[in-house]
């Protein structure tokens, strides 16, 4: 497999710089960049067979120690739209439905209302008070028809639940 990477820095002297490596296929599978106290941040991505980022992991580096920052694995449906993504607590790099895991999804769906049609996209968050159940965080929606009526424009309806 062969890597390309790219190096920059802010100027010539300074020790403000980020290093990012791609694949053949030209996605990025690290990013590397200056740290607190001498050391380096580091952030690797993985992708699956289809070619979606599966997950990241960051870590901080200093000499011969590294140490895990945050872990983060990606869930997709058939459409290959992202619908889950989990903060890997344990680093276990598994979905620990009933564990640390915090889990985060989106459902999209179509929605009519007053006679016309909306994009609603619904916020999920698992895990967020300690407990197994999905609690509902926020509702957007995007009108997607009636917008040539007289008086109507493009609407957007947002809801946030805390």
């Amino acid at each position: 497999m062969e890597i390309e990477w790219n190096e920059r820095h802010e100027h010539f002297a300074s020790a403000r710089w980020s290093r990012s490596e791609t694949d053949f296929l030209g996605r990025t599978i690290s990013e590397s960049r200056p740290g607190f106290g001498g050391s380096t941040l580091v952030t690797s991505n993985l992708y699956d067979s289809a070619g979606r980022l599966a997950s990241t992991l960051s870590l901080s580096t200093r000499s011969t120690r590294s140490t895990r920052l945050n872990s983060r694995l990606y869930l997709y449906d058939e459409l290959n739209a992202r619908v889950a993504t989990i903060d890997d607590r344990n680093f276990n790099n598994a979905i620990d439905w009933t564990g640390p895991d915090l889990v985060s999804s989106n459902a999209t769906c179509y929605a009519k209302l007053d006679g016309d049609w909306w994009r609603e996209t619904r916020q999920w968050s698992i895990h967020d008070d300690d407990s197994a159940e999905a609690r509902l965080m926020s509702i957007h929606r995007s009108r997607i028809t009636g917008l040539g009526r007289a008086g109507l424009r493009p609407g957007r309806k947002q809801e946030q639940f805390q």
